[in-house]
């Protein structure tokens, strides 16, 4: 993992492995991932009996807000070991990028929204992206819309619409499996 920054915030862990339980409050200051900034990290989480509650994992910077909430089936029934394939329960409760925040050569606001249920080998969910008058430095775009899914261990794309100017709109749809067939 290549995140790099200044993180600090006390972790609590008590118990036996039976028994385990943990609480983490981490403020992570001038976050890089891949030399790309991210700004800050928060992550609020507790592990009980097991699960592990998400209260908040986000990432601000400038006026850009992601941020998710839900449960982690972190560990086996037995509290043995990580599980292979955890549960997931998350849901975006913050989606809001602003491209200039990531980028000087870029501009607009995308909108994100979207939950995850199953697990991370077989996940389920759904998944939204919408911006209008968007700059990409190289591209204006007008108006972007995505609608994805996760079903039956594949993602499908239904519909994505990119408007370049009024009157020049591509659209598109598909899926992948998770192991790359098309």
């Amino acid at each position: 993992l290549r995140l790099a920054g200044a993180f600090s915030g006390p972790l609590t862990v008590a118990g036996d492995r039976a028994s385990l339980a943990a609480d983490l409050k981490l403020q992570g200051q001038a976050c890089v991932y891949a030399d790309m900034p991210l700004g800050r990290l928060t992550v609020d989480a507790a592990l009980r009996d097991g699960l592990l509650h998400v209260a908040g994992l986000g990432l601000e910077k400038g006026r850009s807000a992601i941020a998710v909430a839900g449960t982690v089936q972190a560990l086996e029934d037995d509290r043995s070991a990580l599980r292979g394939d955890p549960g997931l329960d998350l849901k975006i409760t913050a989606g809001r990028i602003f491209l200039e925040d990531f980028s000087a050569a870029a501009a607009g606001a995308v909108a994100l929204s979207g939950e995850i249920r199953g697990t991370v080998k077989h996940p389920q969910g759904t998944a939204a992206a919408a911006g209008k008058d968007l700059d990409l430095g190289i591209q204006k775009v007008a108006a972007l819309n995505l609608s994805a899914r996760f079903d039956q261990d594949r993602l499908f794309i239904n519909p994505a619409t990119v408007m370049l100017a009024p009157g020049q709109e591509m659209t598109g749809a598909g899926g992948i499996t998770l192991d790359g067939a098309y």
